[in-house]
């Protein structure tokens, strides 16, 4: 990898990572999913609590599989699920569509984590 190279993996990946972080719109989406989605607190927390060991045992197998497959396109991959749930995020109004979106998005984190930051570190 040559220097241009590596500048603009580095400026890609600040972009990715400013849009992929959660810790802005994290507290608008509790109190998104508490009014429009129709579950308390306790719910969200417990719904998040669930996803997050999802999230922790599946970074495992999906690092494996970008072994195989390949770090872009399990990003790629990641990226699209990850996206596709903020859209589920965006419409839905149910219980369900919150439990639904929060686990599709608990798959994307998956695919996305350890194979995103491996683009800083290819020879």
């Amino acid at each position: 990898m040559n220097a241009k190279d590596a500048a603009r993996n580095i400026r890609l990946y600040r972009l990715y990572v400013t849009f992929r972080e959660p810790l802005l719109w994290g507290s608008i989406l509790i109190s998104f999913i508490m009014h429009v989605g129709h579950m308390s607190l306790a719910q969200i927390y417990f719904m998040e609590s669930l996803v997050l060991l999802g999230t922790i045992f599946l970074q495992v197998p999906t690092g494996a599989l970008a072994d195989l497959i390949g770090r872009k396109k399990t990003v790629i991959f990641g990226s699209i699920m990850y996206s596709i749930s903020i859209i589920w995020f965006s419409f839905g109004n149910s219980p369900l569509d919150m439990w639904g979106a929060n686990i599709l998005c608990m798959f994307g984190i998956s695919f996305c984590d350890g194979a995103d930051s491996a683009f800083l570190y290819v020879h």
